[in-house]
């Protein structure tokens, strides 16, 4: 403890001598620049590393607001397709018949070479609103397409009541063959299903009737018929799993 005094008694005379003769100035103005030098640098120093921290703490907004952006978007593109698809299912609903069909709703999955839906319903009758004719249901999900070759349909024009079959052209449009008839058969009349059908109900829209021809020996009529859709459009349609 007497030491410690002594010490800063020895300090406090030093200093008293300084200051009497003039000497504290000189320190003052030796370590004047230096101690303004460190000051600006640490002033400049605090600045930066606030600056960092405000663009850190800015960029970690941005990406919590990017991402809640995401997220309403995802919702946006959701609700959007659910509203679709509610109008979709609403537009067959208000043209449906008054018997009634039992419908399946499907997505269509491919609509390339293999038409595909997300529903493994066979040997079953496909049509969107408005009960337009797509094809039939096979196995996996495929669907043959009415404008597949393979394809026959028993229908009749609706105008005249003519009966017919009507086959796929190579995936060009539809043809059908009928007798010839007193019936006067012109473009623009619609071609539907026959009462002749076990694979399809009665009244299902197949197409316009856009070309007619008679051949050589008038015996038959050749009739071209454009479908009322275009595979490569469709993203839903509906399965007839009871009629």
């Amino acid at each position: 403890m007497k030491k410690l005094i002594v010490i800063l008694g020895v300090i406090f005379l030093m200093l008293a001598f300084c200051y009497f003769e003039g000497y504290l100035d000189f320190f003052y103005s030796l370590f004047q620049y230096p101690l303004q030098f460190t000051h600006f640098v640490a002033q400049k120093l605090f600045i930066f590393l606030k600056t960092v921290i405000f663009i850190n703490q800015l960029h970690q907004e941005n990406i919590a607001l990017f991402e809640q952006n995401q997220k309403f978007l995802g919702l946006s593109v959701k609700l959007a397709e659910t509203q679709r698809e509610n109008n979709f299912l609403r537009q067959q609903l208000s043209l449906e018949p008054e018997e009634g069909l039992g419908l399946v709703l499907a997505s269509v999955i491919s609509s390339g070479q293999s038409f595909l839906i997300n529903r493994d319903i066979e040997s079953k009758p496909i049509i969107l609103p408005g009960n337009i004719l797509v094809g039939k249901t096979e196995k996996n999900g495929r669907v043959k397409l009415i404008t597949d070759p393979r394809s026959k349909v028993n229908a009749m024009i609706q105008e005249t009541r003519t009966q017919g079959i009507i086959r796929g052209d190579y995936g060009l449009g539809l043809i059908m063959e009928l007798p010839m008839s007193e019936a006067e058969l012109a473009k623009g009349q619609m071609v539907i299903t026959s009462n002749q059908n076990q694979e399809f109900p009665q009244g299902l829209l197949i197409g316009r009737v856009i070309d007619v021809s008679k051949s050589d020996n008038q015996v038959f009529q050749k009739i071209r018929v454009q479908p009322l859709f275009n595979p490569k459009d469709l993203e839903k349609v509906f399965i007839i799993n009871d009629f």
